[in-house]
């Protein structure tokens, strides 16, 4: 998340951000915060479906869900009105993807990640595997 100052902030330890200039609050930290999420750091694909499973928490935790402890599509006022559209889209891209091919590292273990400003990428040069799936899954169902 960014912002420009529309005029100059001084907040109470003095600390002033003068009008004009860009802001920015780093998601990626938040993200793997160990107060956050146990294991932060460990992929675990079930993580947030096992917090919905907690008593209270079952409408929450979504990948939709802005949360001032998972602000990826934003927060409040300025949470993204598109995040819905995307993440049907990129599910529909995945269905397809997992379903039609087989996938492999070429190197066999999980890429490193980069920081790139305010963002986590993996490393671009590395080389991915696929081949068609046989025999082919019909995905008629979807309604192509």
């Amino acid at each position: 998340m960014n912002r420009c100052a529309t005029q100059q902030i001084t907040f109470s330890d003095g600390t002033i951000i003068p009008k004009g200039a860009t802001i920015a609050v780093s998601a990626h930290t938040m993200m793997e915060d160990g107060i956050i999420y146990d294991n932060a750091s460990t992929y675990d694909g079930y993580r947030f479906y096992n917090m919905r499973q907690e008593p209270g928490s079952e409408h929450r935790h979504q990948l939709v869900s802005t949360t001032p402890e998972h602000f990826a599509f934003g927060l409040g006022k300025h949470a993204c009105p598109g995040r819905f559209f995307a993440a049907n889209e990129s599910k529909i891209l995945l269905l397809h993807l997992i379903m039609k091919y087989d996938w492999k590292l070429q190197s066999g273990g999980r890429p490193k990640n980069y920081e790139n400003g305010f963002e986590l990428i993996t490393d671009p040069t590395v080389e991915m595997l696929f081949r068609s799936r046989e025999p082919e899954i019909d995905l008629g169902f979807l309604g192509e």
